[in-house]
């Protein structure tokens, strides 16, 4: 299936109108069956986990709310509405693969994440540039999976495809902390690298979010 771009991949109110008109022309059936969502015919809605929470998109109202109050929730804006809008109408037929890469090594990636394409990453290593065991214990109450990298890592599943990898390097006498992120060799089939850029700070939101807690 050829990926839609929505509205030319910029990110803002134009690409969620976009977002909507174009799953509203998909088949449901297929939808969920690319993405792992689910679909209910009378109500028309999906229903998407995105990190440890199920959302539920109404076609009608074209609304992304949580399915249940949960505490931890950050405030999510529109960025996050085209990031789930984008997966569902473009995330593609592969599996994730399990093998880790930088983002530099995705299509295009390698001038993407760069300068204003940061991966806002900071507040993460101010938090817990010398809390490593902290960190690993919020990734793993989000739902993370531990992992053999770094001081410290640990994997979320941002959307039921695009898992992420975060590696802390924690601050000692000599070195400051440093944190890298990773993503599935499939990342790009499954979201625009504008959209993975939000997949990436939408999970550093719930990290935050969860630390406060």
């Amino acid at each position: 299936m050829s990926r839609i771009a929505l509205a030319g991949r910029v990110l803002g109110t134009s690409g969620e109108e976009k977002g909507w008109a174009d799953l509203v022309l998909l088949d449901p059936l297929e939808v969920c069956r690319r993405s792992q969502a689910c679909y209910n015919l009378e109500s028309r809605k999906y229903t998407l986990r995105v990190m440890n929470v199920d959302f539920d998109l109404l076609l009608e109202k074209r609304t992304i709310t949580p399915l249940l109050e949960a505490k931890g929730i950050p405030n999510l804006g529109t960025d996050f509405r085209i990031l789930v809008l984008d997966y569902l109408v473009n995330s593609g037929e592969e599996s994730v693969s399990g093998r880790f890469v930088s983002g530099a090594q995705l299509k295009g990636g390698e001038f993407f994440f760069r300068g204003t394409h940061g991966l806002e990453l900071e507040p993460l290593i101010n938090a817990f540039g010398k809390l490593p065991d902290q960190f690993k214990k919020v990734g793993l109450s989000l739902g993370g999976k531990g992992l053999e990298l770094g001081d410290v890592s640990f994997q979320l599943l941002v959307l039921p495809k695009v898992p992420v990898a975060y590696v802390l390097w924690a601050a000692d006498e000599e070195f400051s902390a440093r944190l890298s992120v990773l993503f599935d060799s499939t990342a790009d089939s499954m979201l625009h690298l504008d959209t993975l850029r939000t997949a990436v700070t939408t999970a550093n939101k719930f990290i935050l979010a969860a630390a406060r807690s």
